[in-house]
């Protein structure tokens, strides 16, 4: 029995691309994306119908991993923002519409995940502004949204959420190599960020750097950084005192750098 859905995989594989011209390809590509959002909005109003039938968010999650092909941590992810979107009717129309991506409603999410899920969706310049915008821009605009807004009780909830959630994982990454991903409260993942960066800095220098065409990058500076903190390399050398500068250089003052705290799980 043929479905709408054979229907549709038909429909799509039918269209022929080497017929369009660059416009038609532009014209096609806008509506690629509206497609994927009205699935996305379809898939978010399927994991809340399971929530509603009481099925977990680990049951869910299982599902949707199994059905879809996803990783186990995004599946994990469109459940919880489902959840969210489900208190969201405004976002969650714009979603189901076309008029918002996948992306774009993962940003107000979170953003509602900091504040509030009636803040968020009753913002009618906040969500008319996250349509207009490609969703990279749009998280950035919702990041300024929330810290606007946020009171002292709003931070406290935020950093207890953040302490709840925060993690460190391992995983196989290319070429046999071990991949891991860390996730910090905004303090201790800014005080912790501190310390490696200052202790990189210092491994960067004594490579000389951007002079020496053979020196370690910087990303792999921090990472050695780290093993040397937890004692798996060798401390690197101490910095250079002010006295022994070339004569009318100042030492580098330290940087003081914020970790940047998303809600987006990786599991």
């Amino acid at each position: 029995m043929t479905t709408m859905w054979d229907e549709f995989r038909a429909a799509v594989q039918a269209i022929d691309v080497t017929v369009l011209d660059r416009a038609g390809l532009d014209f096609l590509a806008g509506e690629i994306g509206a497609a994927r959002a009205v699935l996305d909005g379809l898939e978010a109003r399927m994991a809340a119908g399971m929530r509603r039938l009481g099925a977990s968010e680990a049951s869910t999650a299982e599902t949707l991993r199994r059905q879809t092909g996803c990783s186990a941590r995004e599946a994990k992810h469109r459940v919880r923002r489902a959840e969210i979107l489900g208190k969201m009717p405004n976002v969650r129309e714009a979603l189901s519409s076309g008029r918002l991506t996948g992306e774009h409603a993962s940003s107000l999410a979170r953003a509602a995940a900091e504040t509030s899920p009636e803040a968020v969706d009753g913002d009618v310049g906040l969500l008319a502004e996250t349509e207009s915008v490609p969703a990279d821009v749009a998280s950035g605009k919702a990041r300024d949204w929330v810290r606007r807004r946020q009171t002292g009780d709003d931070l406290q909830r935020l950093h207890q959420w953040q302490r709840r959630n925060r993690s460190l994982m391992f995983g196989a990454g290319e070429g046999g190599m071990v991949a891991g991903i860390a996730k910090f409260d905004q303090v201790s993942g800014a005080q912790f960020q501190n310390l490696v960066e200052a202790l990189a800095d210092r491994l960067y220098r004594a490579d000389s750097g951007r002079d020496n065409p053979h020196a370690r990058t910087r990303s792999q500076c921090r990472l050695d950084a780290l093993l040397s903190l937890v004692g798996l390399e060798p401390a690197p050398p101490p910095s250079p005192k002010p006295s022994d500068t070339a004569p009318g250089v100042q030492p580098a003052r330290p940087t003081h750098l914020r970790a940047h705290v998303t809600t987006h799980d990786r599991e």
